[in-house]
Formats: C-alpha cells, sequence, structure tokens
C-alpha cells in the first residue's frame, strides 16, 4: 500500500481536517467490514477497543436511564470515538513501517499548511473548528490536530538517530512548533519540552554534538519568539495565567469543579457510569439543559479525561489510561520510540486539554496502535534473529 493512499484514507475519515463534513454513518458504516475481515488476524489491540466501546455503552444504558436520552441518540453523539475502528482498516491493507513514516510525515505538513491558511485567513472558515470560540485571542482547534505532536515526536527522532543532521526534520519540528504556540496552550508547550527532554536523553544521553543541537533548536525557537504573532500568543497566554488558575474562586474550571462533584449527577452510580454524551442538536430535556449548562460556561472538557469521565463514565476513562500505559510501555528498535513517547505526552496533557478525546485524534490513535503493534514485531524478530544467530555461530578449536 503506497503511503499516499494512507494519507488519502487519513484525510477522509478525519473530515481533511474539518473542511468537509462526511456524515458519521457513511465513515464508520465503511469501517465495519473492515473489523468482519480481520476477525482471524492477530490484532494486540482489538481487546482494549472492545473494552472500551463496551465501557462506553455502559454510559449510552446510564444516560437512557437517568436523562431519559435515547440509546441511539448518545451513540450518534458519541460518534467520535469510535473512529478507534480504523486500527482495523490498517490491519486489512497493512501498510509497512516505511509506508506509515511517510505518511504521518506528508500528513504533519499537510495539516500545519491547512492550519497556517486557516490562521492567515481567519475569521473566514475554512475549517469547522475555527468557528468556536475559545478566548479573546484567535485559538483555533482542527479535528485530527494530534498529528502535530506525533510528527514532531517522529520527527525528532529521526533526527536523533541519524548520522548527520537532516534539514526537513528540523523544519517539519519547527513548523509543528509553531502551529502549537499559535494553539494557544501553555501545559501542551510544557509537556512537549518535557518530554522531548526526556526523549533525547534516553536515545542519546549526554554528548557534545547533541548540546549543539540542542543550542541550535533554542536559537531558532528564539528568533521565532521574537515574530510579532509569537510575541501576541505568548502575552495572551501570560494574560490567562493571571486570572485563569485555580486560586481564583470566579475561575470557570473552579465553577465547573463544584457544579459537577456536588450537583450534576442523580446518584453514585451515576457518577462511576457517566451522564452520556449529550445530542445538542436534540429537542430532548436532557440536550436542553447541558446547553443550558454550555451556555454557562460549565462544559466538561477543560479537564481533560477527568472531565469527560463525567459523561462517558470512569471505566471508559480508565480503559483509555490502560492502552495509553500499553503503548507506552511495548518494547519497539530505538528508530520507534517516538510512539511511546507520544502516548506518554498524551497522558501527561490529558487532563488539562481535550487533546486525548478531541475530534479525529481517535484516528490518529489508531494509526499509533498499528504503528506500534507493527514496530513491536519488527523488534522481536530482529531480537528473535540475533538471538539465533549467536547460538548457532560456529567458533573453530583453539580459538
Amino acid at each position: 500500500m503506497k503511503y499516499w493512499w494512507v494519507v488519502f484514507l487519513l484525510l477522509i475519515y478525519t473530515n481533511f481536517f474539518g473542511a468537509t463534513n462526511i456524515n458519521n454513518t457513511i465513515l464508520l458504516g465503511s469501517l465495519l467490514p473492515f473489523v468482519w475481515l480481520t476477525r482471524d488476524q492477530n490484532a494486540y489491540f482489538r481487546p482494549f477497543i472492545v473494552l472500551v466501546f463496551a465501557c462506553l455503552f455502559l454510559s449510552f444504558i446510564s444516560c437512557n436511564y437517568y436523562r431519559g436520552q435515547s440509546i441511539f441518540l448518545t451513540f450518534r453523539s458519541s460518534a467520535q470515538y469510535f473512529y478507534l475502528l480504523f486500527y482495523f482498516l490498517l490491519i486489512y491493507f497493512k501498510p509497512t513501517l516505511k509506508t506509515m513514516n511517510h505518511a504521518i510525515l506528508w500528513l504533519t505538513v499537510i495539516f500545519c499548511f491547512c492550519y497556517l491558511l486557516q490562521y492567515i485567513i481567519y475569521p473566514t472558515v475554512l475549517f469547522r473548528g475555527a468557528q468556536e470560540d475559545f478566548s479573546h485571542d484567535v485559538r483555533i482547534r482542527l479535528a485530527g490536530q494530534g498529528i502535530v505532536s506525533l510528527g514532531f515526536f517522529l520527527s525528532l527522532n529521526r533526527l536523533l538517530v541519524t548520522d548527520r543532521l537532516k534539514l526537513k526534520y528540523l523544519a517539519i519540528m519547527s513548523a509543528c512548533v509553531g502551529v502549537m504556540i499559535l494553539m494557544g496552550f501553555r501545559t501542551v508547550l510544557l509537556a512537549l519540552l518535557i518530554i522531548s527532554f526526556v526523549m533525547v536523553i534516553t536515545i542519546k544521553g549526554f554528548n557534545f554534538r547533541l548540546t549543539l543541537y540542542l543550542l541550535g533548536f533554542l536559537i531558532i525557537g528564539g528568533f521565532f519568539s521574537q515574530m510579532p504573532f509569537v510575541q501576541d500568543k505568548i502575552q495572551a497566554m501570560q494574560e490567562r495565567q493571571e486570572t485563569d488558575n485555580m486560586s481564583n474562586d470566579n475561575y470557570i474550571r473552579v465553577l465547573q469543579l463544584e457544579y459537577y462533584l456536588n450537583e450534576h449527577f442523580k446518584d453514585s452510580k451515576e457518577f462511576v457510569f457517566g451522564s452520556g454524551i449529550p445530542a445538542l442538536n436534540d429537542n430532548g430535556n436532557y440536550s436542553k439543559y447541558m446547553n443550558i449548562l454550555l451556555d454557562s460556561g460549565l462544559t466538561w472538557v477543560d479537564f481533560g479525561l477527568f472531565s469527560i469521565s463525567w459523561l462517558i463514565g470512569i471505566p471508559t476513562v480508565l480503559m483509555m489510561i490502560w492502552y495509553s500505559i500499553m503503548c507506552v510501555s511495548k518494547r519497539v528498535s530505538v528508530n520507534n520510540r517516538f510512539l511511546g513517547f507520544w502516548f506518554l505526552f498524551l497522558l501527561l496533557i490529558s487532563f488539562t486539554t481535550a487533546e486525548f478525546f478531541r475530534s479525529g485524534n481517535f484516528v490518529i490513535q489508531s494509526v499509533v496502535f498499528y504503528y506500534i503493534e507493527l514496530a513491536n514485531k519488527s523488534y522481536l524478530f530482529s531480537m528473535y534473529e540475533k538471538r539465533s544467530k549467536g547460538r548457532y555461530t560456529y567458533i573453530p578449536s583453539g580459538t
């Protein structure tokens, strides 16, 4: 399978980052045959996906029982979680590691171009995520934006394992950092710095060449930080930090915690299994009620996985954390360490942002599932070959 086919499929299933609006019924329906066609194939992440869906279904039942919203409506409102099924499409077509590598890099470049284009032409909306207002400054969110951090860590990994500096990887990393600055996430940028440092030390340790690389990257970062649009973003983040903190009783996240932990749930069982994702476009009582909460600023995404558990349930979130830990712990070659570090990055930001479950990001997660499974098999096979060669190597007598 050619890498451009993978890129095209990823664009289709992320709705071209929100530029198109292909119905979820069509997209998810087209993935179901691949679940059946791969039923006899070894798929390491199949049980995790099944468990996530099973726990989600418990939240559908809870929503129907406590809030009166039909299971069908809750399922339709939770459609984005089912894009983990993209994993089975990849299992069926079996793209190689090299193909996946090229596809991720190209998709990263395409995304960065699309994001910068949307930022430049704003308030003209080309991608649906640009319609949402997050603050007084422009903070655009696009479907599938998890590809930016994945592309960053892949490029960093390639830089660390190559003998000479390759400018294309440095250029991709710079574009990714620029886009993430424009997104305006404080915790994401901090997590990116922390995970990058840990990744560098894990792969290379301390050495002179590494010091030169880091110095060069800091110089480039310093150059970017002096640009007017970056200065504006940094200033906006500093202004939010002064007011948007948990010591401020009027900070909306403080009010969110007080409401959802003390008033929202009917009883402890609903707290555990979740009140369900509301069908916000429906005229039902639950939909109207949750729309009122949204208008009041009492959203359910600001605390990431912790707050989304109020709707999809604690078991579902625990399953997601479990498969993330399994991805981090999978053994792969040094060339593919970025995969585990990306999930570690996701976990690190998963309780302060909605990046883990943002629209389109479950497609990206399914890509990493497949890549990790492939990389792990390749690693284990290479270890087996090394042990076999060592076991049967002929050693002449007298040596």
